[in-house]
């Protein structure tokens, strides 16, 4: 099931994220229709009713948030929440995908469109509600096209809903210097910008640190202090940021000389590194960082140094 949906109302995380050059042989034209049609054909399944279909888009470890319900992590854990869903009376859930966009290096893209889920209400009366949706995928290595990451928001599917008021510039403003701050070399935006309870997940971090999250402030703020002392010389690029109820989407590219190393852990060769990414921000009532959630296009040299320190 196409569940739960981040979204975005501009969609444009225009994704060329790696700062390196386009890799020999990938045809980002060809990747970019291809993505489209799977996420049309998740569409069509979910039209159609086909729960073990749709499950089968999503990767084995992905990451599903919808706002107001616990996060559901791993394909089986999904599958379980699309079967309890669809046994809802009058349950229906439909998607448009209206963009997709791959990485120069054509192994991570995204999909981003509005959508339309109904359920029975009180006393048997039908509930509409719309949305937008983001969706991170990453290319397997059978060449087929997985959604690793899936978050929603609700609000009117119209385009062009990208907010524009000052509480949203001043989330957009927080995002940016929050990631500048965390993987530039200064931790001290933790105690300004986030929640006690902050939450940080990559993908990357279960074979890093043994499990997916990093939670509470301390253990994020550590996080950011190792981080600068393995990588020096940060060049950071925000490339775009969106912005809608209480998310901010940030593209993002680094490139940094690898200088540290992790305890047990490979030594530094003084080499620069170049990835880059998504990130999806949210925030309380108070404008505090509550979660950052992404995906990355090139984590090898993270995987190499292991990212940052809290070890396991």
């Amino acid at each position: 099931m196409r569940s739960w949906r981040f979204v975005s109302a501009m969609a444009i995380l225009a994704c060329c994220l790696s700062c390196t050059s386009p890799r020999e042989g990938i045809d980002v034209e060809a990747e970019t229709n291809a993505l489209l049609a799977t996420d049309r054909a998740w569409a069509a399944a979910a039209a159609a009713g086909d729960i073990e279909k749709l499950t089968a888009f999503w990767a084995d470890d992905a990451t599903n948030y919808f706002p107001g319900a616990p996060v559901a992590r791993g394909r089986d854990a999904i599958g379980e929440l699309v079967r309890r869903n669809r046994s809802q009376p009058g349950f229906s859930l439909s998607w448009e995908p209206q963009k997709a966009v791959v990485a120069r290096t054509g192994d991570l893209g995204y999909t981003s469109g509005t959508f339309a889920l109904s359920m029975e209400g009180p006393e048997a009366s039908p509930i509409t509600r719309t949305g937008h949706y983001i969706c991170i995928w990453r290319k397997q290595t059978d060449g087929a096209w997985k959604c690793s990451v899936e978050s929603t928001v609700f609000g009117p599917a119209a385009a062009g809903a990208e907010q524009n008021d000052d509480e949203g510039a001043k989330r957009k403003a927080s995002a940016e210097r929050f990631f500048r701050g965390m993987y530039g070399g200064d931790p001290s935006v933790v105690d300004d910008l986030a929640a006690d309870d902050i939450v940080i997940s990559y993908p990357i971090f279960q074979s890093i640190f043994g499990k997916p999250t990093l939670r509470g402030r301390q253990a994020v703020k550590e996080f950011a202090g190792g981080f600068g002392k393995r990588w020096a010389d940060p060049q950071i690029s925000i490339e775009d940021v969106i912005g809608e109820a209480d998310r901010v989407v940030l593209r993002w590219s680094y490139r940094a000389r690898d200088v540290g190393s992790r305890p047990g852990g490979p030594p530094p060769t003084n080499q620069a590194h170049g990835w880059g990414g998504i990130t999806i921000y949210r925030f309380d009532k108070t404008g505090k960082i509550v979660a950052e959630v992404g995906e990355e296009s090139d984590p090898i040299p993270v995987q190499r140094i292991g990212a940052g320190g809290g070890e396991k």
